[in-house]
């Protein structure tokens, strides 16, 4: 009989050799096309075995790879496989977190019903897949798009059954932002020096009048769900100037000036009335006077740069895109209207679309366009009980960043509007973006964290009381 023990011993002594195949599986995804199924499989099995040993590397992975390899996807100029075909790398990162969730739910079991988010959830993924049994066709690409939605749900409960102490989720929060810092110099880089970035700075101009153009900011995800990150990292920033000391709270003046900075250049409309209402709501809140300067400042910016607030000003005006989303939108009510109360099955809006709008067709004989309006689209596709099961989500995602702020002590007030900015973002951005499908992954690890703080802050404040 095979001892388990031995092979977990053998696994953790040769690290190097599961370096060596992990770098081999990134270097087949470029060159090896098809015949590199063997190997994924391999190394995906070797990865799923480590980490169920060790689920905060897990963590720690995910966190650090996710935006890495969405730049390097960019870079490389593959969104849909390889150099030739090859993998899709994205379509990768969903079956191993899918498999990984999975194996780890099953094993470890974590005691899912003590956390503030499980209902909610609960609720809101037993709808949407519901709504997969009464889709009329493409059943699977219907599947697929459910996978791609709860791929990285389960990191909720792995961060909160795993990183239990303070000390832990800060640690987290610290590896989060150390690897979001490179990215954003990496994206200031590319907008001076096109030529570094790949696909970054997307191909297709902003045509913001007769007289300006301007490339954009984009990439791995929609502009408006990048300037959606930048607004939060900025909040991020603030957090890390109330914990630092005086002696290092200039790296925080530097987020200061370059965050603000790739806001503009990601040109989305969206994110900036983001960045506009995050301030107002923190600024009540908590950093009135941090606040009030950054606003006077960038008041003094403005009136110095004409150029700048005359690309604001017309970049806010209507224009062709906008028109079109008005299009899809009356379509996308109309269709709503129709089956108001479970909606037509998920992933309808990109069949239908597809069918009747996009010649795009794929290998599921599917192809389509996204109504920019994810509220619209929860409605066309779970209806109205979708809708209210999604906005529920983010009612106690809200409820449970203000319990966190109520508490006295000074870091949870600052965390928990780290964790409200969060919500704010997904929730503005669903309104012409993609909300909380390209934000999922980061909604789970804050609200992980939100909850591991009041949980550890209402046991200190327990202890406190009852020494007392």
């Amino acid at each position: 009989m095979v001892n388990i023990s031995n092979i977990k011993s053998w696994i953790l002594k040769h690290s190097s050799l599961v370096i060596a195949v992990f770098i081999s599986y990134l270097v087949s995804l470029l060159l090896l096309d098809n015949y590199a199924y063997v190997l994924v499989g391999a190394v995906v099995v070797v990865l799923v075995a480590i980490f169920i040993r060790y689920p905060r590397a897990y963590v720690y992975f995910i966190v650090t790879t996710y935006p890495i390899m969405g730049i390097l996807q960019e870079f490389l100029a593959f969104r849909v496989g390889g150099l030739y075909t090859g993998f899709n790398l994205g379509g990768v990162f969903v079956a191993f977190g899918v498999l990984y969730g999975v194996i780890y739910m099953l094993l470890k079991r974590p005691r899912i019903f003590k956390y503030e988010l499980t209902i909610p959830i609960l609720i809101f993924f037993g709808i949407v897949t519901l709504s997969l049994t009464y889709i009329e066709k493409y059943k699977f690409f219907a599947f697929r798009d459910i996978i791609r939605l709860s791929t990285h749900m389960p990191l909720y409960f792995i961060i909160l059954d795993n990183f239990k102490d303070m000390k832990d989720a800060k640690k987290l929060l610290a590896a989060l932002t150390s690897v979001f810092v490179p990215m954003f110099i990496y994206f200031v880089a590319v907008i001076y020096f096109p030529s570094l970035g790949g696909n970054i700075m997307r191909n297709m101009e902003a045509e913001i009048s007769s007289e300006i153009s301007m490339p954009r900011l984009g990439g791995f995800l929609h502009a408006t769900s990048i300037g959606s990150y930048i607004v939060i990292f900025f909040v991020i920033s603030i957090y890390y100037y109330y914990q630092l000391e005086q002696k290092d709270r200039w790296k925080c003046y530097v987020m200061f000036v370059m965050l603000p900075f790739l806001l503009f250049n990601a040109l989305a409309r969206n994110a900036w009335i983001t960045f506009v209402f995050v301030l107002i709501v923190v600024g009540i809140l908590r950093y009135r006077k941090l606040v009030v300067v950054f606003v006077l400042a960038c008041i003094f910016v403005l009136m110095i740069r004409p150029d700048v607030t005359n690309i604001i000003w017309l970049r806010m005006q209507p224009d062709p895109s906008s028109n079109y989303r008005l299009i899809l939108n009356k379509l996308g009510w109309a269709l709503f209207v129709q089956k108001p109360i479970l909606g037509w099955g998920q992933a309808y809006v990109h069949i239908y679309t597809g069918e009747n709008i996009s010649s795009s067709i794929n290998q599921y004989g599917v192809g389509g366009v996204d109504l920019h309006n994810e509220y619209l689209r929860i409605m066309i596709e779970t209806g109205i009980v979708g809708l209210l099961s999604y906005l529920y989500l983010m009612y106690k995602g809200a409820k449970m960043s203000f319990k966190l702020f109520r508490l006295p002590q000074s870091i949870a007030k600052d965390y928990a509007l780290v964790s409200l900015t969060v919500i704010i973002s997904v929730m503005i951005n669903g309104a012409t973006g993609q909300g909380f499908r390209d934000m999922a992954i980061y909604f789970w690890i804050f609200m992980a964290i939100c909850e591991a703080y009041l949980i550890n802050l209402r046991s200190q404040a327990q202890d406190t009381q009852n020494l007392t």
